[in-house]
């Protein structure tokens, strides 16, 4: 895929795709793509309108835990949402270093809504879709 897809509509992409998920209340919160800080500098408008238009909000993640220059956009909905985010990331919990912490939270797993108590959500097969997507951005 090297050289096909031009990083700065694929990062925007992904996030509407995400932020459709979050604002119909299918995932808890999402992330935005992974990005250098440069690319997100570049995306900073679209991303804030992206948000508005679908009445979400972001949260800009700087992750100074990293080495590597590496930032990404939590998209929410609600701030209860953020604030579990922000407790695991002030706990020491890294999403860069292991998703297990923020399973819950990405909705991976799990169902919402009336009668999901009754519904047992199980993957059939887990999968690791980060890895295409860091292919693509080079990361």
């Amino acid at each position: 895929m090297k050289n096909k897809i031009e990083k700065l509509s694929f990062i925007l992409g992904m996030t509407a795709a995400f932020g459709e998920c979050v604002a119909c209340e299918a995932k808890y919160l999402a992330f935005s793509p992974p990005m250098t800080k440069a690319q997100a500098d570049s995306l900073r408008e679209d991303m804030a309108s992206l948000a508005k238009e679908m009445e979400l909000k972001l949260h800009f993640e700087k992750n100074q835990d990293l080495a590597e220059d590496i930032v990404w956009w939590v998209i929410y909905k609600f701030d209860s949402q953020l604030d579990s985010y922000l407790s695991a990331r002030a706990s020491g919990f890294n999403p860069w270093n292991s998703m297990e912490e923020f399973r819950s939270m990405l909705s991976y797993g799990t169902v919402y809504g009336e009668g999901a108590e009754n519904v047992i959500p199980k993957l059939r097969v887990p999968a690791s879709p980060m890895s295409a997507v860091s292919k693509i951005l080079e990361l």
